[in-house]
């Protein structure tokens, strides 16, 4: 990757969207005031068709490092995405959801819809009762029977969905949906730059927003005067992440904005935070508060997380692994992921692991870890943890 500042700089003049915004504000202001829904939308799709161009300006002019050209297009965004959003707010059940997504990505987001619907649809559900429910979410306005009679096919044909005369019912076969966070800072720069962004820690919009100046330094490599509007456009975006968008179940209380930390425990989770999540490391002594570092770290990753992505704890004993499911899930000081109480959560175990037996995590081929799982001799389970390794 080129990080020379080389810019195009030119006295042209660039297309502004304050004046036409400006121009469309009364008709606006007249649908809000009457509660006029198909004029609320109608008004909202002129806005959307000029918000695409500009999004395709800015990817275009970021990769030509045409900086003039980028600055305007990103004041551009700005202007027409504040009536855009007034619009979702006061209209949500005529306007849809304001994302910088493709086509293709719009209807992978209706299926992801789709399918955190059933989570909530008990058994089987009709495919009206679908409809209604996917209307209710008020998210992507498009939802009528025959768009979400596609989706469904297209669920059912990947194995996700199991059609049962007239009723659907979810299957078994794990499905992820897609990251939000990632996907919007890709329509912003293109894959093969979101690809120079991640390496440096810029996974998503939230990273930028939550790294203001880390990203301005970085960005300064490419341009030399648009970071601060990339900020602000990227704080704009982050408020479509999966969590604000309630396509993300991982509820939890506020770790990093709480009294808890100690302050030692802030500056190194802020340098830690700093680099990106990577590339640094933690050295503390026992009872000094690192699974508490760690937890406040995971807390910044989570409203980032789409589902079916992980985060992964390694740890060396079972002691530390206690620790841990404890201080995440039950500590009155963490994050208190859980949805059971702990003595739920210990009968539980206690019903799946009989006494005197293990539960091995291990990689390696099949035969080898059937071998030591029976060399630890686990009895009749290991037919249940047999079943994970197909």
């Amino acid at each position: 990757m080129d990080t020379t500042c080389e810019l195009e700089f030119s006295q042209k003049s660039y297309w502004d969207a304050a004046p036409f915004v400006a121009r469309l504000q009364p008709a606006l202001e007249k649908a809000i005031t009457e509660h006029d829904g198909p004029r609320c939308r109608r008004i909202f799709y002129v806005l959307a068709r000029y918000y695409a161009r500009t999004l395709a300006i800015v990817q275009s002019a970021l990769a030509r490092k045409q900086e003039p050209l980028l600055v305007a297009a990103l004041d551009n965004l700005l202007h027409l995405h504040l009536p855009l959003t007034r619009l979702r707010d006061l209209a949500p059940r005529a306007v849809p959801l304001v994302l910088p997504l493709s086509r293709t990505l719009r209807d992978r987001l209706r299926e992801d819809l789709v399918i955190d619907l059933f989570s909530d649809l008990n058994g089987s559900a009709s495919q009206e009762r679908v409809l209604a429910a996917f209307g209710a979410r008020h998210l992507l306005a498009e939802a009528d029977a025959p768009s979400l009679g596609r989706v469904l096919d297209r669920l059912e044909k990947e194995g996700f969905v199991q059609r049962m005369g007239d009723r659907y019912r979810r299957t078994n076969r794990p499905y992820t949906t897609l990251n939000l966070d990632r996907e919007i800072l890709v329509a912003l720069v293109g894959e093969e730059l979101h690809a120079y962004f991640a390496a440096q820690g810029f996974h998503g919009v939230a990273s930028i927003s939550s790294r203001p100046d880390s990203f301005i330094t970085f960005f300064n490599t490419l341009t030399c005067q648009a970071g601060p509007r990339f900020v602000q456009v990227a704080r704009l975006f982050a408020d479509c992440s999966p969590q604000k968008t309630d396509l993300s179940r991982w509820n939890h209380v506020d770790l990093v904005g709480s009294d808890t930390p100690r302050d030692y425990q802030v500056r190194a989770y802020s340098v830690f935070r700093e680099m990106g999540f990577q590339g640094a490391v933690i050295e503390a002594p026992t009872g000094s508060g690192k699974t508490l570092i760690g937890s406040m770290c995971i807390q910044d990753w989570l409203d980032m997380l789409a589902s079916g992505e992980k985060i992964l704890v390694l740890v060396p004993t079972v002691n530390y692994q206690q620790q841990w499911v404890y201080e995440l899930c039950f500590s009155p000081i963490g994050l208190r992921l859980s949805r059971v109480s702990e003595s739920k959560f210990q009968e539980m175990i206690k019903s799946l692991v009989p006494d005197k037996s293990h539960i091995m995590i291990t990689a390696g081929p099949r035969q080898e870890i059937e071998e030591q799982l029976a060399k630890k001799q686990v009895g009749d389970r290991i037919d249940r943890i047999k079943t994970t390794l197909e």
